[in-house]
């Protein structure tokens, strides 16, 4: 999303989707769409509402959408997958690392001993996305954790806990706090 210091017009002669204008009278800066005038942040709000407000019509429209055209949503699906796994491979720098990949093996044999001790299905988490759209990650030691399986496909590919910092490693193995044994619960 670029936004440069340009009124209306110059934004539509640069085909710039966004320009900053005045104001919205709820007060948000003055982020605007440059086709229809309109506030980003009111937009977006909207949308939201929206989203929530007819959430079975929505699904039932991408329903629909999906079975009429296969082909477009399979090969989104597949250029997705792409760009996904070429990040993925752009953020595993220490695959050649043998300390650093003992350590991240280290990681998932402790998941897999906690799992077998309590029954429950847990797992690796990488705290800032490989995939991320702001910014994305490295598959490192001390950027993965343990967690729940629920807390982390809640988590949509985004960092949740930004006040987390890990120092000092070592031979420490991070444990989210939803994959304690208090905080688990077997389905």
């Amino acid at each position: 999303m670029t936004a440069k210091n340009m009124n209306r017009q110059q934004a539509l002669d640069a085909k710039e989707k966004f320009y900053i204008g005045s104001p919205c009278c709820h007060g948000h800066d003055g982020l605007r769409y440059t086709k229809n005038k309109a506030c980003y942040h009111c937009a977006k709000i909207q949308r939201v509402k929206w989203h929530e407000d007819n959430r079975d019509y929505h699904n039932a429209l991408n329903k629909k959408w999906k079975n009429e055209n296969q082909e477009k949503y399979y090969e989104s699906l597949k250029s997705r997958s792409r760009a996904r796994k070429a990040k993925i491979k752009k953020s595993r720098v220490f695959l050649n690392d043998c300390k650093i990949m003992g350590s991240i093996r280290a990681i998932y044999d402790t998941k897999e001993s906690i799992e077998k001790a309590l029954g429950v299905k847990l797992n690796v988490d990488h705290i800032i996305p490989l995939a991320g759209s702001d910014v994305c990650g490295l598959h490192v030691p001390w950027n993965l954790q343990i967690t729940s399986v629920r807390y982390n496909t809640s988590k949509q590919n985004k960092r949740l806990d930004d006040d987390v910092f890990y120092e000092n490693q070592g031979t420490t193995v991070m444990i989210h706090s939803s994959a304690l044994p208090w905080n688990l619960r077997s389905k």
